[in-house]
């Protein structure tokens, strides 16, 4: 696993920035968050992540955006493996998930790499689910270095 991530790395220029937020949309098994777009442009503005839609973009550029995170955020699901390939020892995968659903997949992946996990758990809203900008800035916060 860690050897394909250096082979990922191997193709693009990348230098440590604090995050990347992982797009889900509405593709795949449902998982609506109201507020993706929301919370990731807050993410965006305050922190500085880049925003990353797999289903509009290259998988080099998807690559080239992913290197250098810090923190690997979205909805659980399969597309936060983008950012997961390419995150380094001491990285954090945050997941937002949610609230009758909750997976610990990448738990096992972070705790056989050396990085660590993270989640806020949203609340529902209609067929879909909202997460908290507050509670996504107090984990923020409680995260190492």
């Amino acid at each position: 696993f860690r050897d394909m991530g250096h082979k990922l790395l191997a193709h693009v220029a990348h230098v440590p920035h604090p995050g990347v937020f992982i797009l889900r949309g509405g593709d795949g098994e449902l998982r609506m968050l109201r507020n993706e777009l929301e919370v990731a442009e807050h993410l965006r503005k305050v922190h500085g992540f880049k925003v990353v839609d797999p289903l509009k973009m290259q998988v080099p550029d998807i690559v080239a955006a992913c290197a250098g995170a810090r923190v690997v955020m979205g909805v659980e699901g399969s597309q936060l493996v983008h950012g997961v390939n390419v995150l380094q020892p001491g990285g954090v995968v945050f997941t937002l998930q949610p609230p009758n659903r909750f997976v610990s997949y990448y738990k096992f992946l972070t705790d056989r790499d050396g990085q660590h996990f993270a989640f806020v758990v949203g609340s529902p809203e209609g067929e879909g689910f909202t997460i908290s900008i507050d509670e996504v800035e107090r984990t923020l916060d409680m995260l190492p270095g």
